[in-house]
């Protein structure tokens, strides 16, 4: 187990790099529309390459309700903050005129409620599932190509995300700690949400087909 850990440490890290990536082309373009369809890459590399991202592992654990899925979510989520660390340290060391631009988008974030913040988040959350989820079980990209621009014009907040832009902007405070805690806190509901209705719907189909027999 503390290999399988350990392994998804690194996963977790390699995800990140995809998603600072999103989050670099998204400030660096003048048009929102088209850094919002840019960022796509992000989780279009994740789900090809099958690294790890908190936001869309957390929800599977309504299937592997146990323990070791678990330890690997917090894994993963451990290997992505690693990963926002290191990757918007060396990106704003090379890139200067990212910083400006991260402290004008992350600012007004923490201007939310954190209710505000949280219904960001999860309904965030639910996009994330699904388009992870239809790549998954669909072979299908279309929830990645339209879901993630719809959940970043919406205004809608991922947790991953907010950590390499809270890097970019150097914000390291703790209303900046206490925001991203929310938004990982509303992720996490909305990526079970579905999956926990899903799995209602099924029970209460087999609970009719029993009574029917």
């Amino acid at each position: 187990m503390i290999k399988r850990f350990i392994a998804e440490i690194l996963n977790g890290f390699l995800a990140i790099l995809s998603v600072g990536l999103g989050c670099i082309v998204f400030l660096s373009c003048d048009n929102v529309y088209i850094g919002a369809v840019l960022f796509s890459v992000a989780l279009l590399t994740v789900c090809i390459m099958k690294f790890s991202l908190f936001t869309g592992k957390i929800g599977y654990i309504v299937e592997n309700f146990n323990k070791e899925h678990f330890l690997l979510c917090l894994a993963c989520l451990i290997g992505n903050v690693i990963g926002a660390l290191i990757l918007g340290t060396i990106a704003k060391l090379g890139i200067p005129d990212l910083e400006a631009k991260a402290m004008a988008l992350f600012a007004p974030k923490l201007a939310q409620t954190p209710i505000q913040t949280i219904i960001r988040a999860f309904l965030c959350g639910v996009i994330i599932h699904i388009a992870v989820h239809m790549y998954n079980h669909k072979d299908s990209l279309a929830g990645i190509i339209l879901g993630i621009p719809t959940f970043i014009l919406s205004g809608y907040e991922h947790s991953i995300a907010d950590m390499v832009y809270l890097v970019l902007a150097s914000s390291f405070t703790l209303e900046s700690a206490l925001f991203i805690l929310f938004v990982i806190i509303g992720n996490s509901l909305g990526g079970i949400i579905t999956p926990l209705i899903e799995k209602a719907v099924k029970k209460l189909h087999a609970k009719e087909h029993q009574a029917e027999l």
